[in-house]
């Protein structure tokens, strides 16, 4: 199984990186607590499989990149000491990548420049999914993820992949009242989109709500 998940400058690379250690420490749990709710895609817990987990941030963020490692390196540490099935089965199973592709725009770019940007942006992104066949691409609200979930349904339209990938969307725990920008554009698109409060959940009859995940 490969995971493209996308993260983000602060507080979504924080989130999303809580939801991995959850995913992976506990056997795959936060997938099984999504699907004991209904099915809308097609994401399914398999039971621990071999994941590789490949973390996609933008050139310029070294912050989320690091601390995507530096998470790996502590579960490698932690669970290899461990010798309950699930938690050994976690750790020999799960490998992690980085990747990086171009911002879209810099914060404070003019709208103008970030024309060229944005086609380099979308160009990086469409390429990277082509070269990982990902089963599964997951985000939570950062720009970049916009690019890579675009490329990640509309590559196997031109052939481009052999299968479409499964897309979930995970919105920020920061969005109480409103949709962030990436949501509003990827909410009638992806196969699951989740928000982690009702108040969101009951003004968007697509969306899916299982209170707290990050």
């Amino acid at each position: 199984v490969v995971i493209a998940v996308v993260l983000g400058s602060g507080g979504h690379t924080a989130e999303m990186l809580h939801l991995m250690e959850d995913a992976i420490t506990q056997g795959n749990n936060i997938n099984s607590k999504i699907n004991d709710h209904g099915d809308r895609g097609r994401v399914h817990n398999n039971h621990c499989p071999k994941w590789r987990v490949c973390y996609i941030a933008a050139e310029t963020d070294s912050h989320s990149a690091r601390k995507a490692l530096e998470l790996h390196a502590r579960l490698d540490a932690t669970l290899s000491t461990t010798t309950t099935p699930s938690s050994s089965a976690a750790t020999t199973n799960v490998t992690a990548e980085i990747f990086h592709v171009p911002r879209a725009r810099e914060v404070g770019q003019s709208y103008l420049s970030s024309v060229s940007t944005t086609l380099r942006a979308a160009a990086s992104s469409a390429a990277l999914i082509a070269k990982l066949q990902p089963t599964l691409v997951l985000s939570n609200g950062p720009g970049t993820c916009v690019p890579i979930t675009l490329a990640a349904l509309y590559l196997p339209l031109f052939g481009l992949l052999p299968t479409t990938p499964a897309t979930v969307y995970i919105e920020s725990v920061a969005r109480v009242h409103s949709l962030s920008l990436s949501a509003r554009i990827l909410y009638p698109l992806v196969d699951r989109f989740l928000v982690q409060w009702r108040a969101l959940h009951e003004t968007h009859a697509l969306s899916e709500y299982y209170g707290r995940l990050t």
